[in-house]
């Protein structure tokens, strides 16, 4: 059977669309780029030459979107830091543990550049706290910005529902 191209099922160009909590997060300078770290395991059977089919578990996944945006403000700033509150440009930050308000839905959604179908990539409450460096430059090459990484995570009451969904939606 010969292989046959779809071209509208291939996906290019940025999201048209990535909000945080319902807020759109603007440009960005770098492509939003959908990770799904997965620690997974079988056992190895001294009778057998490799895996074997059907004793594979999959034990852990934690679904993440790392995107650098440009457009700076403190609500922005304030998704880099967890547990913390902006109110009127002011934010203030309490070390502790997150109230459920703190995890936010991040919602790309990107059409590909041939038209064709939406595809729209969901992670559910999520935060990021990764280590963040605000460059006070003025070139205008070289925008401030932050480097976020959204990671999912999971509902108390489905602990075995890996917290992310892709959505294809008619278009072709």
């Amino acid at each position: 059977m010969a292989t046959v191209i779809d071209a509208s099922a291939i996906f290019s160009g940025a999201p048209v669309s990535l909000t945080v909590g319902g807020i759109e997060c603007g440009a960005t300078i770098t492509v939003p780029t959908f990770e799904i770290a997965v620690e997974s395991g079988s056992p190895a059977f001294t009778n057998a030459g490799g895996p074997v089919m059907g004793t594979r578990i999959n034990r852990k996944a934690t679904p993440s979107l790392t995107v650098e945006i440009t457009e700076i403000t403190a609500q922005k700033i304030a998704w880099a830091m967890p547990g913390s509150s902006e109110v009127g440009g002011l934010i203030t930050w309490d070390l502790g543990r997150l109230a459920d308000d703190q995890y936010q839905d991040v919602i790309v959604t990107s059409q590909p550049s041939s038209g064709g179908d939406v595809l729209v990539l969901t992670l559910e409450n999520c935060t990021s706290a990764e280590n963040q460096k605000l460059d006070f430059d003025d070139d205008p090459a070289k925008p401030m910005s932050l480097s976020l990484k959204f990671t999912a995570h999971y509902d108390p009451t489905t602990p075995k529902k890996v917290p992310f969904t892709l959505e294809l939606t008619g278009g072709s």
